[in-house]
């Protein structure tokens, strides 16, 4: 039995997540927590609204640890249509620490995310962390590895796309690549996740770094894998094969085996 409970952050725990933020720096998917306690409080009461949920252990009135999960952030901003969040920050004290306080913290921001319908959760870790994360059911993939998963169709991705582009095409359940690079320069060289349902996504997979890009970089590694096996080609939905993949595979594979590829799909 613990001696310790996880619950929803409060306004008074604003220093001490960022304190605990100034020593184990969130992901740059999200900015820092705020440092203003009348900010901090505000973004708890619009949690919903925001994407943004912290969750602080304590153990007779002494905070242990937080976690933050948050919306992934693009080029284009706040992916609010994705299935997806990120964990951006899973931070316990030295004195804390193989006491179960950072896996209770992680069991009860599962939790909330599938009381909210998040249905894939991935994050930027520390190497030294993969054992823990794969402890608690999720997968990690190589260190430098970017993390790449297609999300289900929905109308909400293609309304994303409408207002982020202005030409998403005609209205329609529409699907979507994403994609992440780990965050070497802080110390989380290696990239985690964990579905949530057996159907969170169509498909996840990692790939190797090539430009500071990931979908460019995730969308070539897709086009030579097609090369490997054309079968993949023609699992692939139509939205991220034809807007990505079958950019590069002309100057990746050549106009022959291209066209050869391509009637997989006919």
């Amino acid at each position: 039995m613990t001696d310790f409970i996880v619950r929803m952050a409060k306004p008074e725990d604003q220093a001490f997540i960022a304190e605990m933020d100034s020593e184990f720096p969130t992901t740059r998917d999200r900015s820092e927590p705020p440092r203003d306690t009348d900010v901090f409080r505000l973004a708890l009461e619009h949690s919903r609204e925001l994407r943004l949920f912290y969750v602080v252990a304590e153990r007779e009135g002494v905070p242990l640890g937080y976690g933050l999960i948050g919306p992934r952030q693009s080029p284009m901003g706040i992916d609010r249509a994705s299935i997806s969040c990120v964990l951006a920050n899973l931070a316990v004290t030295p004195s804390a620490r193989r006491l179960g306080v950072g896996a209770a913290i992680l069991v009860e921001l599962e939790r909330l995310s599938r009381s909210l319908g998040i249905r894939f959760l991935y994050a930027h870790i520390p190497g030294s962390a993969a054992d823990f994360y794969r402890a608690s059911g999720w997968t990690v993939a190589d260190e430098g590895r970017g993390l790449a998963w297609i999300e289900p169709p929905t109308i909400q991705l293609w309304q994303e796309q409408q207002q982020a582009i202005g030409n998403a095409g005609p209205r329609r359940a529409m699907t979507i690549l994403r994609a992440d690079y780990p965050d070497v320069d802080l110390g989380y060289g290696r990239m985690a996740y964990r579905s949530l349902r057996p159907d969170a996504v169509v498909d996840v997979f990692s790939f190797p770094r090539v430009g500071d890009n990931s979908i460019l970089g995730a969308s070539e590694f897709l086009a030579r894998e097609c090369d490997r096996d054309p079968s993949i080609f023609a699992a692939l939905p139509a939205d991220v094969s034809r807007q990505l993949v079958e950019v590069f595979m002309p100057s990746i594979l050549g106009p022959s085996r291209t066209a050869e590829i391509r009637r997989l799909r006919r």
